[in-house]
């Protein structure tokens, strides 16, 4: 990379020499794009999907595309898709390529698998619990002490 820059070629031919100025473009490998499922909602039996296509450590100059297996079509560049799904689409696949002038990656996944478990993880799950009974003295009376509202259960 830090070889980047003008140069300038001397060409010499039997007229006599040229020199010519050009700019030197070191690129990077596109290494493989993620694919995640940033938000999704469902509607009836419709649910809307964004999904993001990145890639870690690609350079400069990458550009992003996507095609779905519903008759391969490209869809419009960019990093973001939008895209709707219906029940009979529970198959489709999308495809986001990454790519710079030297090279390009592709991944591959299915919108509703992504998202399915991205709503997995979004789930909170709340769990309450309290303290196990004390043993009691002959008096009738916890062991340990009295213990305050505040101490009988956490949520967690």
């Amino acid at each position: 990379m830090g070889d980047m820059g003008t140069y300038r070629a001397q060409i010499t031919t039997a007229t006599g020499t040229i020199h010519r100025p050009f700019l030197l473009r070191v690129y990077k490998q596109v290494p493989e794009p993620a694919v995640l499922c940033d938000s999704g909602t469902c509607v009836n039996e419709t649910c809307n999907y964004n999904l993001s296509c990145t890639v870690r450590d690609g350079g400069d100059n990458v550009t992003y595309s996507w095609t779905h297996t519903a008759g391969g079509a490209v869809v419009p560049n960019g990093s973001i898709l939008h895209i709707s799904l219906s029940p009979h689409d529970a198959h489709l696949n999308v495809t986001c390529t990454a790519q710079n002038p030297a090279s390009n990656s592709t991944t591959t996944a299915s919108a509703k698998g992504l998202c399915a478990e991205a709503d997995a993880e979004k789930n909170t799950v709340y769990a309450q619990v309290g303290n196990l009974p004390l043993p009691c003295s002959r008096t009738g009376t916890p062991k340990g002490g009295l213990k305050t509202k505040e101490d009988e259960t956490k949520t967690i």
